[in-house]
């Protein structure tokens, strides 16, 4: 619609999708009384539109798969949310988890593994934005757990990364948390490890992923040990198939619910302020 995509330009144009005009007043109250919204509603969706084009523009994941799964396109107009909010309130249960289903197979092959999971998970919980001092982080190309220590570049590497400084639970890592001379954290000798930050998940990622197989398969795939390893569990199913995913989803009105409540505010969450790291310019990948 013209003011919505006016809208959208002004903010492309100043580079701050945080900055999004709102509706006129007679646009909002036509298109409240059209698709059954307050006015209120109305805004936060127009808001979450233009900042969902904004993002899908920068190669944001997060954004393009929400496009691709939810609406097959790379773009849409303020309508097509509208529609697919009242879709969403009215549709069966099956034709929710089939979305749900579709979002989580991020490689398309017809089931969901633990890649697929790590790759959804970490976007949807955010986690390669939100570590913090003091979080545990799973390193799987190690198999170990740590504890976060430090957060920043690393001046002796000179790569413009960013490292985590880990602390471990046993002497199996290579520092005490100096590099030369600098000093990043503390920990006792071997205790302590540093990875790209890119190489990290949260362990609250690894949680979800043990939780999703274990109410499908009623087994955890991996085991996190008290030392701080991760451990495959021994014959342990490691992928969800479609039809294993509507079965365990849908057994349970309530459990259909909470996985419908948890995916569904993807769209709309657009509507929140983006954060100034992605603003300017390092958008997640």
């Amino acid at each position: 619609m013209g003011n919505g995509q006016s809208a959208l330009d002004h903010a492309t144009a100043l580079d701050d999708p945080n900055n999004v005009p709102p509706l006129d007043d007679k646009t909002a109250l036509a298109l409240a009384s059209r698709f059954d919204f307050t006015v209120a509603e109305i805004h936060y969706v127009h808001l979450s539109h233009a900042r969902i084009t904004w993002l899908a523009e920068r190669d944001d994941w997060l954004a393009r798969r929400t496009l691709r799964i939810l609406f097959d396109a790379p773009a849409i107009k303020l309508e097509d949310m509208l529609s697919l909010a009242q879709w969403w309130h009215s549709a069966p249960a099956t034709a929710k988890i089939q979305v749900i289903f579709g979002f989580l197979d991020v490689d398309g092959d017809e089931a969901i593994s633990i890649p697929d999971l790590v790759t959804a998970l970490s976007h949807l919980l955010g986690s390669s934005a939100k570590f913090e001092e003091g979080n545990e982080a799973v390193c799987m190309e190690k198999r170990l757990v740590g504890t976060v220590r430090y957060i920043g570049k690393i001046a002796e590497k000179d790569d413009g990364l960013i490292w985590l400084g880990l602390e471990l639970k046993l002497p199996v890592g290579n520092t005490n948390g100096t590099l030369k001379k600098s000093k990043y954290f503390e920990c006792a000798p071997k205790y302590g490890l540093f990875m790209p930050v890119s190489k990290c998940e949260q362990k609250s990622t690894y949680d979800w992923i043990n939780a999703i197989f274990s109410s499908v398969h009623g087994k955890y795939p991996l085991l996190f040990t008290e030392t701080g390893n991760v451990k495959p569990v021994d014959k342990a199913p490691t992928r969800i198939t479609s039809a294993q995913f509507a079965r365990a989803v849908g057994e349970s009105d309530d459990v259909t619910a909470k996985f419908g409540q948890w995916f569904f505010p993807i769209p709309l969450r657009m509507g929140e302020p983006v954060p100034q790291t992605t603003r300017s310019g390092s958008a997640a990948t």
